[in-house]
């Protein structure tokens, strides 16, 4: 992937600093950013729970985070709350 790749998809996500977004599990998470990984060129989300700041951010890919999971039933990972 190049960096205009990347940059796209991101972009194309709808993805944007300061959405809320809740994970399948139940917690919701600010995103703080999105990224490009400096070795790999992979899209990624930085984000942080909503219940404490204290908490560390999490970094994940934009696949991941878009992907969804199959517990009972197949789901987004993570979802827009706005």
């Amino acid at each position: 992937m190049t960096k205009e790749q990347a940059l796209l998809s991101i972009d194309a996500s709808g993805i944007k600093p300061g959405q809320v977004w809740r994970h399948y599990k139940g917690g919701t998470y600010r995103i703080i950013a999105t990224a490009i990984d400096e070795s790999t060129l992979t899209p990624m989300v930085i984000y942080q729970s909503t219940v404490t700041n204290l908490e560390m951010p999490w970094a994940r890919t934009l696949a991941n985070f878009l992907s969804t999971v199959d517990v009972k039933a197949v789901e987004r990972r993570f979802y827009p709350v706005f």
